[in-house]
């Protein structure tokens, strides 16, 4: 009996995990494709699912956008995800101020932005950070996990809560397993 409840528990839980999944949107960004070329474009229209996960399946990216030298406003609806693979995505700035300005909208969903394996190297702007987050409270999440972050000259963190009420209160910014170095 211990083994039939084991077996039926495991066939659930393996049917709601595949039901969650479903609920994710998911892309696969090659660096000469148009998904790559219109990444702000790409994450914010298809922000209406439960996840959106962006797989960078190249290993090198040349983060420029056309030379735009301002960061890429990013509005955060949902839950977002960046995964590089294996942790040999590089992410190069060229010593460009293109970065990424995260603004988490919904304050009330708890949204979480999460990077995964990605080496991100010569950012350069003394002026904002690689990552700047805003938010009108402090109901969200923004994880970095098994990254490198390599040669960047300036800060990489810009966070601005405009709102002193706290929602919750749990860590808001989590760094696991990451590296900084410099070449």
């Amino acid at each position: 009996m211990k083994i039939l409840n084991g077996l039926l528990f495991n066939i659930i839980f393996s049917l709601l995990l595949s039901i969650k999944k479903s609920l994710a949107k998911e892309f696969n960004i090659k660096y000469n494709d148009d998904t790559f070329k219109n990444l702000k474009t790409l994450l914010n229209q298809n922000q209406n699912d439960d996840e959106l996960i962006l797989r960078f399946v190249d290993k090198y990216y040349i983060i420029s956008y056309e030379n735009l030298n301002v960061a890429i406003g990013i509005e955060v609806s949902q839950n977002i995800t960046f995964i590089g693979e294996n942790k040999e995505t590089i992410f190069d700035f060229n010593n460009r101020r293109t970065g990424y300005n995260f603004s988490f909208k919904d304050n009330n969903k708890g949204y979480s932005v999460k990077f995964e394996n990605i080496i991100f190297k010569n950012y350069f702007d003394n002026s904002v950070g690689l990552f700047r987050i805003s938010s009108f409270s402090n109901n969200f999440l923004f994880l970095v996990e098994n990254c490198t972050f390599q040669n960047n000259k300036f800060k990489i963190f810009d966070i601005s809560i405009y709102k002193s009420k706290i929602i919750k209160e749990e860590e808001l910014f989590i760094i696991n397993n990451c590296n900084v170095v410099y070449v």
